[in-house]
């Protein structure tokens, strides 16, 4: 008997014993845990004790706006509560404009701390803000920073600190403590401090950037008033685009955009567009180069099911995706000669045909038509309809080439480090005056574009804060007028820039395409140069 019960006696001795280890250890886990919960209760504690004391005001952003801000800052936007704060200003909190303090331009949606640091960027910047409720306008420092976990953005953090001197957003009552004229004394003469410390910060690191580039180009004398969308400059020839894109954009009317490859003609016709009545409608944006010759008829005005071999089901053209919008033909000086006519038609009556079909289709299109040809000489030559060309020729704009506003390569050399050091997460702010002279006296056959790439290229490979520009620039067009005429020269433009292009070809054993192609040396569409070849009779031996 006692054989028999002996096991059953251990089983239930063992049973017991790790039923007591487990109460034991979930006792263990639960102290654990309620230690763990204490702690974060007292950090949270602490956290809000230091957010509640300093002067400046903070705040903290998820994806959906603003989670928590201090007193300082319900106190520097004359609010009760974060509660109101949002209903008065949305959940962003939108309690100022922000402009920039040289030029007092408000910033842009991607220019604020906060955006940026939904990025992954660490900002600091001096604004100015004005008041959405008062219209007081102080200065502020913004710093903004991005909150990560596990590697991911999940918030940003932002603090503003008053550096008006003298000023506070929120005066004391009548009735306040005697003492209170002191403490604005105090406060003044505190970010007085604050200031010339600021200064002096600033101060020793452009010393220290000087002496580490001996000879850097002075950006910050450059005036950025200038910002039409992407199209930047402040040159003379360019006000006047800036000025005819203003005059015409209001309008319906048909624009011509005329000017060589590369100049920015794509981003002027998106500026109209987006000044225009149709902003909200599509702009549809069509390259009649890159179409092939035997389907464009199909992509710009649609076609029906089985209306040539392949055509399996109805297509809608790039007219009808465009309507009530703005369509761009750009290269129009490139569309065959056969549906020029079909285009007038479309101009002239706003309604046309899908392939295949006898249906008429009617549309409210705005048209751009831009193109970096002669037309003035296709015409001459029989490849481009007279009448097309006077209706689209209704309100011409010329984009200038870069060689005639080369003050403005600075202000694109600066716009370009910007877009590549957060492209390539780099920090290049110096160009020496020495590149930027080089830069200067090159003649940009492929303009703005060509500047872009050779910009990405020494960025690339650029270390330190210093950019290193490896390109040379090949003589010929690249030389300024005076350095042509004081070697005797006084050929036209174009003979040097037809026999740069031949220099180019022979360099690369007459390839077009490709890499290591001319068209890519030139900064131009491989397309476009064998226009210009056709043009100046250049031909492979």
């Amino acid at each position: 008997m006692l054989t028999q019960t002996a096991p059953y006696t251990i089983r239930r001795a063992v049973r017991a014993e790790a039923g007591i280890r487990s109460e034991v250890i979930q006792v263990k886990k639960r102290r654990l845990f309620s230690a763990h919960v204490s702690a974060l209760l007292l950090k949270r504690a602490e956290i809000n004790a230091i957010l509640d004391t300093t002067p400046n005001a903070v705040f903290i952003f998820t994806r959906d706006g603003i989670t928590r801000c201090n007193n300082a800052a319900v106190r520097m936007l004359g609010v009760a509560s974060i509660n109101e704060l949002r209903s008065r200003y949305g959940r962003r909190g939108e309690g100022f404009l922000l402009r920039w303090p040289k030029n007092l331009l408000p910033l842009r949606e991607d220019e604020h701390p906060v955006t940026r640091a939904f990025k992954g960027e660490k900002v600091t910047e001096i604004l100015l803000a004005v008041h959405a409720g008062t219209g007081e306008e102080i200065t502020v420092r913004a710093t903004a920073a991005p909150i990560l976990a596990k590697g991911k953005i999940i918030g940003a953090v932002s603090i503003h600190s008053d550096i008006t001197w003298g000023k506070r957003i929120c005066p004391c009552p009548a009735a306040a403590d005697p003492g209170s004229d002191l403490l604005t004394q105090e406060m003044a003469l505190r970010r007085q401090a604050e200031n010339d410390l600021h200064k002096a910060k600033v101060e020793v690191q452009a010393l220290k950037d000087r002496i580490q580039s001996a000879d850097i180009y002075p950006f910050h004398e450059i005036n950025h008033t200038y910002h039409f969308g992407e199209v930047i400059g402040h040159s003379r020839c360019l006000e006047n685009v800036f000025f005819r894109v203003e005059a015409v954009a209001p309008q319906d009317s048909t624009v011509l955009l005329l000017g060589e490859t590369g100049t920015g003609k794509g981003l002027v016709a998106r500026a109209i567009h987006n000044r225009s009545l149709r902003k909200n409608r599509p702009l549809v944006m069509v390259n009649c180069t890159a179409l092939p010759a035997s389907l464009i008829e199909s992509e710009l005005f649609g076609r029906e099911k089985g209306a040539f071999t392949g055509a399996s089901a109805q297509q809608l053209g790039r007219f009808e995706m465009a309507d009530k919008g703005t369509i761009l033909l750009d290269e129009i000086g490139d569309l065959p000669f056969e549906l020029q006519a079909k285009l007038l038609h479309v101009i002239q009556d706003g309604e046309f045909s899908r392939l295949g079909s006898s249906r008429t289709v009617k549309v409210d299109v705005r048209i751009i038509a831009a193109t970096n040809r002669d037309l003035y000489e296709e015409m001459r030559l029989g490849r481009f309809r007279e009448d097309l060309f006077y209706r689209l020729n209704i309100f011409p704009i010329t984009i200038p080439p870069l060689r005639d506003r080369r003050e403005d390569i600075p202000l694109l050399v600066e716009y370009f480090l910007e877009k590549f050091n957060r492209k390539l997460g780099k920090n290049i702010r110096n160009v020496t005056s020495e590149t930027m002279d080089r830069l200067m006296a090159h003649a940009w056959p492929g303009n703005v574009r060509e500047l872009e790439s050779v910009i990405e290229r020494a960025a690339i490979v650029s270390q330190g804060a210093t950019l290193q520009v490896l390109d040379r620039f090949a003589p010929g067009p690249g030389r300024g007028q005076d350095e042509v005429q004081e070697q005797g020269g006084t050929r036209a433009l174009v003979e040097l820039e037809r026999d740069y292009i031949s220099q180019v070809l022979r360099r690369t054993n007459w390839r077009i395409e490709g890499n290591n192609g001319a068209a890519h040396i030139l900064g131009i569409n491989p397309s476009t140069l064998r226009g210009r070849m056709r043009k100046e009779g250049i031909r492979r031996p």
